[in-house]
């Protein structure tokens, strides 16, 4: 086998996929990539799978001698970034594999291809459209339940329609909905788990898109270089619509965008620095919203600006590090409602975070231990 390919091109793909390849896994082939090379048609193919994941890349490159073989996928990846040539020629003589770039040569062991774990990526019958993949996973993953008992709480949901594509996040104190406009083609609802969703965003640019589909149980994404599996969560997600539409929301405040980055971020900056950290205080005056924090170390407060529509005088307490949160979901001015009982609702149009209120307490410190000196005997 020989094969001359770009090497800026070849680490791009192995770095998209690296985060696929498990690190400890009882099939060795499993940690590395199952490279195919065919002169017939002039493209290499790599694979990655963890078995519940799959990804199959593929690109052009100049192939004089077709081949195929496994290799350790995180050597290959550091090889690739370590050399300097503008190309890499690859050399397979059936027990080493020489890589050559510039004036650099390795040779190393690799596996045979037909040790490697048949990996089946079905190609779904109907596909719909659908993009921005990143911004849903990086706004919607911040509020991903861990609790397995609750199945499609551990996972993203995404629900397609015609022209809109809605991601959703609950781990059952908050609730995270965000959505892009697509033109998608059809309707789809899926729920898909957290870290497949996170080799997905790995592997793609926001503003790649994409199609996607179901077959054989599970969820396919395809490019016209890629194709991606991965399992289907199939317990039904929450009824979003009944969690957003409460019938005693209110509408209480406006803010705008710098100032609710200052509120956040005064937040953020004690909620980070200490061993414990008090519920987050917010309090609606006329015209501002008063806001104050307390960890072990430090504490702090501040009125940030705001139009105030309804409900001046109410307090209500969060978590710190959840309402710090919201940073990665909302960026822009802000619509801020609650409910009767203090559920805080925020939103900017396109994304909506929904955040549980908790009980007031004070700071957990720790309480010095002294010992009492003995006394003299008489």
């Amino acid at each position: 086998m020989k094969v001359t390919i770009n090497r800026n091109v070849l680490f791009d793909y192995l770095k998209s996929m690296i985060r696929i390849v498990p690190q400890t896994h009882s099939q060795m082939e499993l940690r590395g990539f199952l490279v195919e090379c065919n002169e017939d048609d002039g493209f290499m193919y790599i694979t990655a799978s963890n078995i519940e994941t799959s990804i199959k890349r593929k690109f052009k490159a100049n192939i004089e001698e077709g081949g195929s073989f496994v290799v350790s996928a995180r050597m290959f990846l550091n090889i690739t970034d370590r050399m300097s040539g503008d190309n890499i020629i690859l050399e397979y003589n059936g027990k080493l594999l020489g890589i050559k770039s510039g004036n650099c040569r390795y040779d190393i062991p690799v596996i045979e291809a037909r040790n490697y774990p048949q990996i089946n990526i079905p190609y779904p019958d109907s596909l719909l459209k659908i993009k921005g993949i990143c911004s849903l996973y990086s706004k919607t993953s911040v509020s991903v339940g861990s609790d397995d008992k609750k199945p499609s709480l551990t996972g993203i949901h995404l629900d397609i329609y015609s022209d809109t594509v809605r991601a959703a996040s609950c781990d059952i104190s908050r609730l995270t909905v965000t959505e892009n406009k697509c033109e998608c083609g059809g309707k789809l609802s899926v729920t898909i788990p957290k870290q497949s969703f996170f080799y997905l965003a790995s592997a793609v640019e926001d503003k790649d898109e994409l199609q996607i589909g179901l077959s054989d149980g599970k969820v396919v994404f395809v490019k016209p270089d890629m194709l991606f599996s991965t399992r289907i969560i199939y317990e039904p997600f929450l009824d979003i619509s009944r969690l957003l539409e409460a019938k005693d929301k209110k509408l209480v405040a406006r803010v705008k965008a710098d100032d609710m980055q200052t509120m956040i971020e005064t937040v953020s900056m004690i909620a980070n620095f200490g061993e414990d950290v008090a519920p987050v205080t917010m309090k609606f005056n006329e015209n501002s919203i008063h806001i104050s924090v307390e960890s072990t170390e430090a504490s702090t407060e501040v009125d940030i600006p705001a139009e105030i529509t309804d409900g001046a005088g109410r307090e209500f307490y969060y978590n710190a590090k959840h309402f710090t949160d919201m940073a990665k979901v909302i960026k822009t001015e802000a619509d801020i409602h609650l409910t009767n009982g203090g559920i805080l609702y925020v939103s900017n149009g396109l994304s909506e975070y929904m955040l549980v209120n908790t009980r007031k307490r004070e700071v957990k410190r720790k309480v010095k231990k002294t010992v009492s000196k003995a006394k003299k005997a008489a």
